[in-house]
């Protein structure tokens, strides 16, 4: 991919360093060869989003299809730069391709957020056909048992969550959705993962940073407890959705999962000043990071009464 180069012209400016003003001279510079030509670069990591449907999942999305809604029912795969979330609905309707039927209930409930940690994805990943289309990701370099004919990555439970949803951020999307959720500023030249809930039901569930190398999956559970009882779609409404990049929403329903991986496909970025003198600048200039007023005539007085 060849490199961007980013011009802002709004009031922050996070992701796009130039001014607008400055666009023909950046441009003359990218331009020019030898001495005094081009920029440094800074390489920002992205995360590559899969939804797995479950049993209810796979028969929604086939109806939803059916009614011209595949757009936010189908399984979906794609990269974003910044963030995935996944978040209780806000609301439905015929627009959707769901539009409840009878005997629907009034609205989904959406449960616990099981985070697993999928150990067989760690060193390359691939995608294979199992239960009626919904994707695994195995490691190709490790055995992995062959059950029922379909083949399962071994996986462990991070933890279940409750509360409004959870985020799940690269180091450029630190300073976004997640730094407002209170998860920590990332330098985006550190490859890694953010785990950031959004506002969780325990005072105890603190955002992670994790390695670049661990892969996640996220599945969707009903308060209810009927993931698996109940798989008519005409009654049992979507329970969650998946929003990548602030773009369209992806409807999830009980026993779905979405699984985040760091993306293969970074992207290159001109810099002003460098990777990390520009990060340090739009934090200190454009989030005001540890900025405060100081009160002329009393700074000494107040440094005394400690």
């Amino acid at each position: 991919m060849p490199p961007l180069v980013a011009f802002h012209a709004g009031s922050l400016g996070f992701l796009a360093p130039f001014p607008l003003e400055a666009l023909p001279d950046v441009l003359g510079r990218c331009l020019l060869a030898g001495p005094g030509g081009g920029f440094p670069l800074l390489v920002r990591h992205r995360l590559h989003w899969k939804v797995a449907r479950g049993p209810m999942g796979r028969k929604a999305a086939a109806a939803m299809a059916a009614a011209g809604g595949a757009r936010k029912g189908g399984e979906g795969e794609g990269e974003v730069l910044n963030e995935i979330c996944v978040d209780r609905v806000r609301g439905w309707g015929e627009e959707d391709g769901w539009n409840g039927g009878p005997g629907a209930r009034a609205g989904g409930r959406l449960g616990d957020l099981v985070v697993w940690h999928l150990h067989g994805s760690a060193r390359g990943a691939t995608t294979v056909a199992a239960g009626g289309g919904s994707g695994r990701w195995i490691d190709e370099a490790a055995p992995t048992p062959l059950a029922g004919g379909v083949l399962e990555e071994p996986r462990s439970e991070v933890t279940r969550a409750q509360g409004d949803g959870l985020l799940l951020a690269t180091p450029s999307g630190s300073t976004a959705y997640s730094l407002a959720a209170g998860g920590s500023m990332v330098h985006p030249s550190v490859s890694s993962l953010l785990l950031t809930p959004i506002c969780p039901h325990s005072l105890s569930f603190r955002p992670l940073i994790l390695p670049d190398h661990v892969h996640l999956a996220v599945e969707v559970c009903d308060r209810a407890g009927d993931d698996t009882a109940v798989i008519d779609p005409a009654t049992c409404p979507p329970v969650a959705q998946l929003t990548a990049d602030g773009g369209p929403k992806s409807l999830l329903w009980a026993g779905d999962e979405v699984r985040v991986r760091l993306s293969r496909h970074p992207v290159p970025q001109a810099c002003v000043e460098g990777a990390t003198g520009d990060w340090l600048a739009a934090v200190r200039d454009g989030l005001h990071w540890n900025k405060r007023e100081v009160v002329q005539g009393k700074t000494k007085h107040a440094a005394a009464s400690w």
